[in-house]
């Protein structure tokens, strides 16, 4: 979920943080002993590229000060690599945990938020160098499931 405006839940929290990062978090804690037992458990946080220098607001997660689509974006997937790389280092033998990005991917209605030039420039981009979700996920798939990536965890 990318909101271009904040929204905030029932509960109080600001929706991108909850769903990008929170629900990520939680479900993977709640998993970890499931996973830890398997023979070859695994975690994969996918997500959208990163904006560049992206920073993590830690005296204001849910961003009630200074909120933008691309600021939320960037703490998300900063608070998810810096939890990625913490819950390896905390889980050496396993659970394996890996993020990866979807890449450009074509007809995935992500430009329906977009306005102005952002998206008459990704209207004529993604159609032309953006890829089909099919070979996102395949990406995706094998960093879950492909044996020769046993153990491969932190990144």
């Amino acid at each position: 979920m990318v909101n271009t405006k904040r929204v905030v839940s029932a509960d109080g929290l600001e929706e991108s943080w909850a769903s990008q990062f929170l629900g990520r978090y939680l479900l993977t804690e709640a998993f970890t002993p499931e996973l830890s037992n398997a023979d070859d458990g695994r975690v994969v946080f996918v997500s959208a590229q990163a904006p560049k220098n992206p920073r993590l607001f830690e005296n204001d997660p849910s961003l009630e000060e200074n909120f933008t689509v691309m600021r939320a974006t960037g703490q998300n997937q900063s608070a998810c690599v810096l939890y990625e790389q913490m819950y390896a280092a905390e889980h050496p033998n396993g659970p394996a945990i890996n993020g990866a990005t979807a890449g450009l991917v074509r007809d995935t209605g992500i430009t329906r938020s977009m306005s102005g030039l952002a998206k008459a420039i990704t209207g004529v981009l993604f159609p032309v160098i953006g890829i089909t979700a099919e070979q996102s996920a395949m990406n995706v798939v094998a960093l879950a499931g492909d044996p020769a990536l046993k153990g491969v965890t932190g990144f």
